[in-house]
């Protein structure tokens, strides 16, 4: 099933396709929310890091900034090159392709980091059981092979 999204009154048209893969729905909003937890504390961790080595070099506003732009580089990094962040590598999950259950291509971790900027975007998981990021670029969560 396909669907048109006309975006916050811009001219930007999402078709979003909503899959029928018998393990696409198969994620819990527990296991979805556990991930989270430990993808924010890595990125904390990561945050401190960055704040000790370089709180002298930038303003505060700068050092925002910079903070926001590395959390969703964060997220394409890992998700690109491991096809996981922490929180899936811990429970033992990754993102894969809705056709063909493979790594997702470059452009579609792009759009998956690029729907988590999407205002509410969580409360896609109440209506369709996915997250709005998974929807658009037609990704899901699948558990590793054993």
């Amino acid at each position: 099933m396909t669907c048109s999204l006309f975006v916050l009154g811009h001219c930007l048209l999402i078709q979003i396709r909503i899959s029928s893969h018998p393990n696409s729905f198969k994620m819990s909003l527990k296991s979805r929310i556990i991930h989270f937890l430990i993808d924010t504390v890595v990125f904390f961790l990561i945050s401190v890091i960055f704040l000790v080595l370089n709180n002298n070099f930038f303003s505060t506003d700068l050092i925002k900034q910079i903070l926001l732009g590395l959390y969703f580089v964060n997220y394409f990094l890992f998700e690109y090159f491991l096809g996981k962040t922490p929180g899936k590598y811990l429970t033992g999950f990754r993102v894969a392709d809705v056709d063909s259950d493979h790594r997702p291509t470059f452009w579609q971790v792009l759009l998956r980091t690029l729907g988590r900027v999407i205002p509410l975007y969580f409360f896609s998981y109440f209506i369709t059981g996915k997250g709005l990021h998974d929807h658009i670029s037609n990704t899901y969560l699948i558990q590793n092979k054993k």
